[in-house]
């Protein structure tokens, strides 16, 4: 148990990798939300491109960089076996004996550490498949759960069968390489040899490069998403979103982790605090501008009724009204601004006098995302008035395409 406990704490920062993505999948709705966006599915072709995408991304920018980083992590060096203190006291002839004393008693878990890292990036995003199978099932009813349903169901074969495959290539990596050794006429079989071939303790221009090549996607990525994300969201799906954040932050602390255990002091825990206290010193940060209304006075109660009224050719004769739509939405983020829009908008194209359901629409009544929703809404009918067109008839191939 010490061995594993030691072993794990040397891959602290694949280990948290994996617990974020776990949390992020199947505890946060909004994470596994992502897999049932149906957007795509106008065209099977697309669709399947897509998809195949974010699978590639899983397994390339996620689960191999936090394989990769454990392996570094516990091969690369004895840094992690022997703290600072000993390192100082011990002759570096008795270091090494110690050190290859403790790798042979910890043999078992530096072997399948890295291998059971490498494989739970696959393990959570099924945990958010079933969990987001769960919540559609509540929903079977509606056609747009039931295709999301269906999603759901073929990417949870396809995410359960590549982390298979994934974990079967990281135990077998040796005799693939082998098979691809005899076949190197096949693209890309040098490439993919040399990458299961590396050892962290490999020296020279190619080690380096095979070391870093998967670094440096997802960290330009990263620092993408920090410092353009609006781009970047409308650049890369959301479905994509989540395995870069997760892999790319693995690749970059993987180094701060290595230079703690080197130097025997907190780096991590260190940064993290130096980050908290620059936000927290940053005052503005929170504030906001305030300019004149551009609206000017709000309408009364009687006023609105009134022109609701005069909209719906009723004026002055409730009896001769149809029914007021009234729309109260909670809060929820872009979750509950994407699904109350959504809503309302599936009412107006449910009706076959699209703009008699428009007109009958009284009010929006909600509180933080919910409030946004009644702004697009709002925004989207008054441009459609301007533009003499239906809100909304041709979406973008995005989440929020039909919002």
């Amino acid at each position: 148990m010490i061995g594993w406990l030691t072993v794990l704490w040397a891959c602290r920062v694949c280990v948290f990798s994996n617990l974020a993505g776990l949390v992020l999948y199947a505890v946060a709705a909004q994470g596994r939300d992502t897999f049932a966006d149906t957007s795509f599915n106008y065209n099977v072709w697309w669709a399947a491109w897509h998809w195949l995408w974010t699978l590639l991304f899983i397994g390339f920018l996620w689960a191999f960089p936090v394989h990769l980083v454990a392996r570094k992590m516990v091969e690369g060096s004895d840094d992690w076996l022997l703290p600072l203190r000993v390192r100082r006291e011990m002759p570096v002839d008795e270091q090494l004996v110690l050190g290859r004393a403790l790798r042979t008693r910890f043999a078992f878990p530096i072997r399948w550490v890295p291998r059971i890292l490498g494989v739970m990036p696959f393990y959570a995003v099924c945990a958010g498949l079933v969990r987001e199978w769960s919540d559609l099932h509540e929903a079977g009813s509606l056609d747009q759960a039931m295709g999301a349903t269906i999603q759901i169901q073929w990417l949870t074969v396809a995410v359960a069968i590549n982390g298979v495959l994934f974990g079967w290539s990281l135990i077998r990596r040796r005799a693939i390489v082998s098979w691809l050794g005899r076949n190197r006429r096949l693209p890309g079989a040098g490439f993919i040899a040399r990458m299961l071939l590396y050892q962290p303790t490999d020296k020279g221009p190619r080690a380096w490069l095979v070391s870093n090549i998967l670094w440096f996607p997802p960290a330009l990525l990263l620092v993408w998403a920090m410092y353009d994300p609006l781009h970047l969201s409308e650049t890369c799906p959301r479905s994509m979103l989540l395995p870069i954040l997760l892999g790319g932050g693995t690749l970059l602390f993987d180094r701060l982790v290595r230079w703690s255990d080197r130097a025997g002091l907190p780096v991590v825990g260190l940064a993290m605090i130096a980050a908290m206290a620059l936000t927290g010193a940053n005052a503005p940060f929170h504030n906001i501008r305030t300019a004149p209304s551009a609206l000017g006075k709000r309408a009364s109660l009687d006023d609105a009724i009134k022109q609701w009224q005069y909209a719906n050719n009723c004026p002055g004769s409730a009896k001769d009204c149809p029914d007021a739509l009234i729309v109260a939405a909670e809060g929820g983020a872009s979750r509950s601004a994407f699904f109350t829009a959504t809503v309302i908008g599936a009412l107006f194209d449910a009706t076959p006098n699209s703009d008699a359901m428009i007109n009958r629409l009284f009010a929006i009544s909600g509180v933080s995302g919910g409030a946004v929703a009644g702004a697009v809404v709002h925004a989207a009918v008054a441009d459609s008035r301007d533009e003499k067109s239906f809100p909304c008839r041709v979406g973008r191939e995005s989440w929020f395409g039909q919002a």
